[in-house]
């Protein structure tokens, strides 16, 4: 339990430092220094652990491949998530995931469990990304949703459907890979479709002269997302993956702590507070019961923050 909430604390720590960056680093360039400090740290713990071959086996590839495309996709849409809308608002987004895995898995007959606890979970869960999203269909008028505010909508949905893709696509890849040279594969997919953007000036140009502390902020995201990644997998070791997955949803309650003592951020309304509180029943209501069994709950968990995870936390699982 000690590992889980350490693990949490950590993402809870990096989605913090997300937001301390803002728009002062790019988001595609942010993207591109975090993967560049992955793939060497990635190939070293490869090399470390005598894991041969370091990029998989050939008829893996195509999935290794599109695990990095969605994965990068994931990552990006939380990176842009986190600086348009409130962080709780995000996260809330993102961790409707573990409701929509959980029907993607029923529905495909990957998991036969499906008990009323994980029917109550994705009510809640869909009850809590309307009080959210507050869409002006039922509450009327256009209200806040700005542009801006649409957008980060939009990219928090995004991550959210990014993050079953991965489910699956981990589900089709098994057991015949490592875990590390499936990471692997986020940044080395993500380094170059950050890259040719950037090399282009779109959609910002490049900032080089990053401020130390800027780049300080990124090596610090990268450090604590491994070892957070590290005590969460020892924690499913040590204690059942549904209550490990029960305490990071509490990511979920400290991201709207962050908007609200932290960023002071401006427009988080008691709608939003009651969805966020709806999105923690729904994440735990889900794990509890068992619509993804161990198994499911465990590849969830990984895959939610590739953004990163992230969700994904698919999400986490790169550092």
């Amino acid at each position: 339990m000690c590992c889980a909430m350490a693990s949490t604390s950590m993402w809870f720590a990096t989605d913090c430092v997300v937001r301390t960056l803002e728009w002062d680093v790019p988001v595609l360039e942010n993207v591109f220094l975090r993967s560049a400090l992955s793939i060497p740290t990635l190939l070293l713990a490869s090399w470390l652990l005598g894991i041969k071959p370091i990029l998989g086996h050939l008829k893996s590839a195509p999935f290794l491949l599109l695990r990095g495309l969605v994965g990068s996709i994931t990552w990006i849409s939380v990176f842009g998530a986190l600086l348009l809308i409130p962080m709780g608002d995000a996260l809330a987004l993102l961790f409707a995931s573990n409701a929509v895995v959980a029907v993607t898995a029923r529905l495909l007959r990957l998991d036969q469990r499906f008990r009323w606890f994980s029917y109550l979970g994705v009510a809640c869960s869909l009850l809590g990304i309307i009080f959210i999203t507050r869409p002006p269909l039922i509450f009327g008028g256009e209200g806040d949703l700005t542009p801006k505010r649409k957008l980060g909508i939009f990219l928090g949905l995004l991550a959210c459907f990014g993050v079953t893709t991965l489910f699956l696509v981990v589900r089709f890849i098994g057991k015949s890979e490592a875990p590390i040279t499936i990471t692997l594969y986020l940044p080395m997919v993500a380094i170059v479709i950050s890259g040719v953007p950037l090399a282009f000036g779109f959609p910002q140009a490049i900032v080089w002269n990053v401020r130390p502390f800027d780049m300080g902020l990124i090596v610090l995201y990268t450090l604590l997302s491994i070892i957070a990644q590290l005590l969460n997998a020892r924690a499913m070791q040590l204690s059942s993956a549904t209550l490990t997955s029960t305490i990071n949803s509490l990511e979920l309650v400290l991201g709207r702590v962050g908007d609200v003592l932290i960023f002071h951020t401006v427009g988080v309304t008691a709608l939003a507070m009651v969805g966020t509180g709806l999105m923690f029943v729904g994440a735990v209501t889900v794990a509890l019961g068992g619509g993804r069994g161990k198994e499911g709950v465990e590849r969830s968990a990984a895959s939610r923050r590739d953004s990163g995870s992230r969700a994904g936390e698919a999400w986490r699982e790169a550092p």
